[in-house]
């Protein structure tokens, strides 16, 4: 989808410009997951935080390797995961392809991000 791609990129004002429009589905999947799974994984955090203040978010929704936290978490955005656990709806227990959110932190040696965490 155009806020998928343009959330994976990191075009914050492309995001902010399609976020203005009703009919956009914030939720909607494009390749890999949702737009905020996107921003997430490639550690985008200004668009994270446009795309937490739709209303419609889902912040659980999975894309193909876990959700939002648990991509954050593996990939050592420390910005982002703070982000998410500041978002009322997260479960910060959600499994991804390879465990929890700690666990991927944990894994890749992102000691910051297990102290977020615990």
């Amino acid at each position: 989808t155009p806020l998928f791609v343009a959330a994976l990129k990191g075009h914050a004002e492309i995001v902010q410009q399609l976020l203005a429009h009703s009919a956009i589905d914030v939720n909607a999947k494009g390749k890999t997951g949702t737009p905020l799974f996107g921003a997430a994984l490639k550690g985008h955090a200004e668009i994270v935080q446009q795309l937490l203040a739709h209303s419609a978010i889902d912040v659980n929704a999975k894309g193909n390797s876990g959700n939002p936290l648990f991509v954050a978490a593996l990939e050592g955005h420390a910005e982002i995961v703070q982000q998410l656990l500041a978002h009322s709806a997260i479960d910060v227990n959600a499994k991804g392809k390879s465990g929890t959110p700690l666990f991927g932190a944990a894994l890749k040696g992102h000691a910051e991000i297990v102290q977020q965490l615990l």
